[in-house]
């Protein structure tokens, strides 16, 4: 949750700053640290009518996102794991989702409304179809990156038990 009493900015970056301290060798720690900077969204201010204002809300409102990912980067350069690259692919997932269910929404009406011959061969519509093949490769490839991860996680195990 959010808090609002004095102090509490502060609080959290020396948090994050031990965090990066003590666990900078660790993804989840750089996870939690790229993700911080979302904490701040959703306390915007009322949407105005002003473009110009819309504009500059719009451009806040990315900001936190824009400092989450350069921290992902950082984290990249810093700790090249597969947990890494996984840990940053699932947030860009997440942060891409809204898009991707309205631009899968508007496919489907679209391809509804132009009455393909499709649909009645199969019992599906032909966006229904295709989202199916996404979601199966897009599974596929996010099963294949947490194996990956999981095996590199049980190598450096190993390596540390053998020290």
């Amino acid at each position: 949750g959010t808090f609002s009493f004095p102090g509490v900015q502060d609080l959290r970056g020396a948090l994050l700053e031990g965090v990066a301290g003590d666990f900078g060798d660790r993804e989840e720690a750089w996870d939690l640290r790229a993700r911080s900077h979302l904490a701040s969204l959703g306390q915007a201010s009322k949407a105005s009518a002003d473009p110009a204002s819309s504009v500059q809300q719009a451009q806040q409102e990315d900001a936190p996102h824009q400092r989450c990912c350069e921290v992902f980067r950082a984290a990249l350069v810093a700790l090249p794991t597969p947990l890494m690259h996984m840990l940053y692919a699932d947030y860009l997932e997440e942060r891409l989702a809204p898009a991707l269910q309205a631009a899968q929404t508007l496919a489907s009406a679209v391809t509804d409304a132009q009455g393909d011959g499709q649909a009645g061969k199969t019992g599906k519509s032909q966006s229904e179809a295709g989202a199916e093949g996404g979601k199966g490769k897009g599974a596929r490839v996010t099963r294949m990156t947490r194996a990956a991860a999981e095996k590199s996680k049980e190598s450096e195990q190993q390596q540390q038990q053998q020290q």
